[in-house]
């Protein structure tokens, strides 16, 4: 009970966060009555690292509290019983996450200002429909991520040379028109188990499968991805990843469960297909006064879409994985739509098919899939993307007693 309720204000607090604080419609611009000193903040100038380091958000995965998700079962040779989810669930979530530890800042060299170490934490859950709407065991995936943009179309390795600082003091970046290209390398070591007590099976006289009430899982993993984007002057993002993943285990406290021995396999290659589509006028006008020149605007909120399909094919022996297929391929999409104004939320669509992505159910086959909303801590803003492309006209605002609202007059 202590559990759901936990999980439940969890959800709600991370939801509720998304709409604490609107777009700043005032980014980009420069006040000139004030030095601004960006040198202890982050890449936020005009330069292309600012361009690299919002690329590389734009990559970050898809955090989702999906409600009522559904999962088609194939080749089950057990029911699911009470407490597995036998009829249904109610809230489905992957709470992936990135927290930058350590990145290079305005104005730092060249290398610096490519690399990014980060803590990653994804906590994801099931909550049933069965009585007492009990908890799935919950993943737990922890571990450091490492970021470094190897190549981009802009920058010249003969003017680093002369001054690692370069590019970092150059804001032109932001005013050129032809598309731009880079390959983030993205490392990550990570720990995933579900906390349970030993023990992994669940028997009938006829058939065994694993126990999705308390069965155990544990492994660890590194991860090696290259990906190669390119984002077009329309604002476009299109991005392409290809990468290898590795488990093991080390010792009592970072084991891997011998259970898993050629069922859960331990050679993984990866694949990523990501499109973030042009931001788009939605919605009604907003009047908003510029108080430092004292003008007023008609003001255009801006929604933006995102395409994203993420693959693994496991590789290696996998003889003792029992259901008839072996089912080695695993395919999630997700289409996401995200307001620009919203801090952090948008509404987002999952299918899945595959072996069950939840720790110990890896070996029942499912298709799935759930609406609900995502969110992430870190947002995505396109860069280049000038705070004046939301002005749809310039006016005076002022009262309008019938309409009861400010308006905008020429």
């Amino acid at each position: 009970m202590i559990t759901r309720s936990l999980v439940l204000l969890l959800t709600c607090l991370l939801g509720l966060t998304g709409f604490s604080q609107p777009y700043d419609p005032d980014r980009f611009a420069a006040d000139t009555t004030r030095p601004h000193i960006k040198a202890f903040e982050e890449n936020d100038d005009g330069s292309v690292y600012t361009g690299m380091y919002e690329i590389l958000k734009g990559l970050h995965p898809i955090s989702y509290v999906g409600f009522f998700p559904m999962f088609q079962g194939w080749n089950r040779g057990i029911p699911l019983r009470e407490g597995e989810g036998r009829n249904g669930y109610l809230i489905e979530a992957n709470l992936d996450q990135v927290f930058p530890l350590w990145q290079g800042r305005n104005q730092s060299s060249d290398f610096f200002q490519r690399a990014r170490i980060a803590f990653r934490y994804a906590p994801a859950f099931r909550m049933t429909l069965d009585s007492s709407l009990p908890v799935l065991p919950i993943s737990q995936k922890v571990g450091v991520e490492l970021d470094y943009a190897l190549w981009n179309n802009y920058t010249q390795k003969e003017n680093i040379r002369k001054r690692s600082t370069w590019y970092a003091e150059d804001n032109s970046w932001i005013n050129k028109k032809e598309t731009f290209k880079v390959v983030h390398l993205m490392f990550s070591v990570m720990h995933y188990s579900n906390g349970q007590a030993p023990g992994v099976f669940y028997q009938t006289l006829s058939a065994k499968r694993n126990d999705y009430k308390k069965g155990d899982f544990s492994t660890n993993y590194i991860s090696l991805m290259g990906v190669y984007s390119a984002y077009t002057p329309e604002h476009r993002l299109y991005s392409a990843g290809l990468g290898y993943r590795k488990d093991g285990g080390i010792g009592d406290a970072f084991s891997f469960n011998p259970e898993q021995e050629k069922r859960f396999g331990k050679s993984r290659i990866l694949a990523m297909f990501q499109l973030r589509g042009k931001p788009r006028m939605f919605g009604k006008s907003i009047p908003w006064k510029d108080l430092r020149t004292g003008k007023d605007y008609i003001l255009k909120n801006k929604v933006s879409h995102r395409t994203r399909i993420e693959a693994e094919y496991i590789v290696g022996n996998m003889n003792n994985f029992e259901p008839v297929h072996t089912n080695r391929l695993g395919v999630h999409l997700y289409y996401e739509f995200n307001f620009a104004q919203a801090r952090t939320t948008g509404i987002v669509l999952h299918l899945y098919h595959g072996r069950d992505y939840l720790n110990i159910r890896y070996d029942d086959i499912v298709t799935g899939g759930s609406v609900g909303v995502s969110f992430n801590l870190m947002k995505y803003r396109p860069p280049r993307h000038k705070t004046t492309e939301f002005i749809v006209s310039e006016g005076t605002i002022r009262y309008d007693p019938v309409k009861r609202k400010n308006v905008i007059t020429d």
